[in-house]
């Protein structure tokens, strides 16, 4: 409980670590109650849903949510989790699952499944297409 207690408080108030590893934590906070160990102890200890592999959640729940909280966290599997990734630094403007290589300009949506495992399910010049082939290979997956 403790080390992913000082893991999130990391992601939301660790500007070091929002501009070196995860831009997309920037604007995330913890709610008030969560600032207390105790009190995330309990709430991390008694969750139903809390099991072995399993990861802490705070986009699940709420699309879009920036607040770690009781009331807006979950425990789900790392294989999900890893496929609700935003990856928002390595995309830029572009849509979720879908990023543009330098090399050769063409626009990739790969699906991640945990750790280094990536699927690749296109590569095109179309924006539109690539963005396709990530929402139905991740409806698939899921």
């Amino acid at each position: 409980a403790y080390e992913v207690w000082r893991g999130l408080l990391r992601r939301c108030y660790s500007l070091d670590y929002q501009e070196k590893r995860a831009k997309t934590y920037e604007g995330c906070f913890v709610n008030p109650i969560w600032h207390n160990f105790q009190n995330f102890a309990y709430w991390f200890y008694n969750h139903p849903l809390r099991q072995k592999g399993w990861e802490l959640d705070k986009d699940l729940i709420v699309r879009y949510n920036r607040e770690y909280g009781p009331l807006r966290c979950t425990f789900i599997p790392q294989e999900v989790n890893t496929v609700t990734t935003t990856t928002k630094a390595k995309r830029d403007e572009y849509p979720l699952g879908v990023y543009k290589r330098k090399r050769n300009g063409k626009f990739v949506a790969q699906l991640g499944k945990g750790g280094n495992n990536q699927i690749l399910l296109a590569e095109t010049f179309d924006l539109q297409e690539a963005w396709l082939a990530y929402k139905s290979g991740k409806e698939a997956y899921m």
